[in-house]
């Protein structure tokens, strides 16, 4: 989790900006529209060839899947920390390789963990869900990791 200082001063003051303009469309609206970041699959390819990245994506969703299930019982047995815990490792991950939209569940979701909001997380739950099997569905079609 290295913290560029001057790129967090901007997202800061672009996100600040946004808000003063209520016809561009906000970062957070953004992300959501994108399954992939590909500025961070562009950064990725820069290192290492495109099946090598579909394979660390592919790594990543059944990361995806031990971590749902882990929530699920942590939330079952009424063990918040465990699941925030879970969910903060998918969040984490999911905000490095560029999964915006698994990335923002994901954050809800740990915020309700973390808070006690225990009627959200279930329906929090199943969204993130979601956005894991989209973010699968995209990685089967993608022709981005075609050499």
């Amino acid at each position: 989790k290295p913290i560029r200082p001057r790129e967090f001063l901007n997202l800061i003051q672009n996100t600040l900006d946004s808000k003063n303009l209520p016809e561009e469309e906000s970062e957070e609206k953004t992300l959501q529209k994108n399954i992939l970041d590909r500025e961070v699959f562009e950064q990725l390819t820069k290192y290492n060839n495109p099946e090598m990245i579909k394979q660390v994506y592919l790594d990543f969703l059944q990361e995806c899947d031990q971590l749902i299930k882990k929530s699920k019982i942590a939330y079952e047995s009424k063990n918040l920390e465990d699941l925030s815990n879970s969910i903060h490792i998918l969040k984490g991950n999911s905000g490095t390789l560029g999964a915006n939209r698994i990335f923002l569940a994901a954050q809800t979701l740990e915020l309700s963990g973390r808070k006690g909001s225990l009627e959200e997380i279930p329906k929090q739950l199943n969204q993130l869900e979601e956005e894991i099997q989209s973010f699968k569905q995209y990685l089967n079609q993608a022709t981005i990791f075609e050499l």
